[in-house]
């Protein structure tokens, strides 16, 4: 598929979503309540909760077109169109998080009345209270790994006399570093937005939607590691059999991304944060 095919396709595919998701976005909440066993919500809140979702489709939207943008740009700079396909691949879900929990950070889902009730938690919700530790704790975790691998890469770049590709294994690391720290201000973010509420029905849909968005955002730093995981391995790889290797890394570094991204949404379909959080006491 040449690139101009490879762009019609994906947009078409993106507005087909988009079209679907902004029709489907009542069903979609009430969905998502009832999966999750929420209280149910006036019909003014319900349908705040309604508008952030197609907002946040919008703005998902945005970040689509913006990857197949670069995606393209990557394939006419390299000549073809398959670095096309993988920029897109690469960076699709993360954009799309990122989007999304960037809209969480500044958009207040509930407005309540001026001189109406107001909830005031005791506590601040907290990552822990939205993802449990096997799942919250794991990218960090895989980050042992990627030390390992560093050392071997530039242990084995050493012993191959192609000690000078050590700068390569060194930009990964960097460049993971940087990409995790943006990560975790987001959450900070999401976690820190000031949302006023006015019933104990509204504590617990803001903390699941909260919840959701911190799901994602862990999901994409633990499939952000496993590339990285890859693409170390790659760089003596390179040096020993030439450049064909790095797409088989890549490839192997894809299939454990998807099945971390499999496992994480089968644990957001499951997982329903408390409306009182632990250490809180209930009204």
């Amino acid at each position: 598929m040449d690139l101009t095919g490879f762009v019609i396709t994906c947009g078409a595919a993106a507005l087909v979503a988009v079209f679907a998701t902004l029709g489907t976005a009542r069903r979609s909440v009430q969905r998502f309540g009832d999966r999750r066993a929420l209280p149910p919500l006036t019909p003014a809140a319900f349908a705040a909760v309604v508008r952030q979702v197609r907002t946040s489709t919008l703005w998902a939207t945005v970040a689509i077109a913006v990857c197949i943008v670069v995606a393209v740009s990557v394939g006419q700079h390299l000549a073809t169109g398959m670095f096309a396909g993988w920029a897109l691949l690469l960076l699709i879900y993360p954009a799309v998080a990122v989007a999304s929990a960037i809209h969480s950070a500044t958009h207040r889902t509930f407005r309540p009345a001026p001189g109406g009730p107001r909830l005031a938690p005791t506590r601040s919700f907290r990552i822990e209270d939205a993802v449990p530790a096997p799942y919250a704790g794991f990218p960090d975790r895989l980050l042992w790994v990627v030390v390992a691998a560093a050392v071997a890469a530039t242990i084995t770049l050493g012993v191959t006399s192609a000690f000078s590709l050590v700068w390569a294994v060194g930009t990964i690391m960097a460049t993971l570093a940087a990409i995790l720290l943006g990560f975790r201000l987001l959450e900070r973010a999401v976690l820190s937005r000031p949302q006023p509420l006015q019933n104990r029905s509204e504590l617990a849909w803001d903390r699941a939607l909260r919840a959701q968005t911190l799901f994602m955002l862990r999901q994409v730093q633990a499939g952000i590691v496993i590339t990285a995981i890859g693409a170390i391995i790659a760089v003596p790889l390179a040096g020993l059999f030439g450049p064909d290797a790095v797409p088989v890394c890549m490839t192997f570094s894809a299939a454990g991304v998807n099945f971390a991204i499999a496992a994480y949404a089968l644990r957001i379909d499951q997982h329903t944060p408390t409306t009182t959080a632990p250490g809180e006491q209930p009204a």
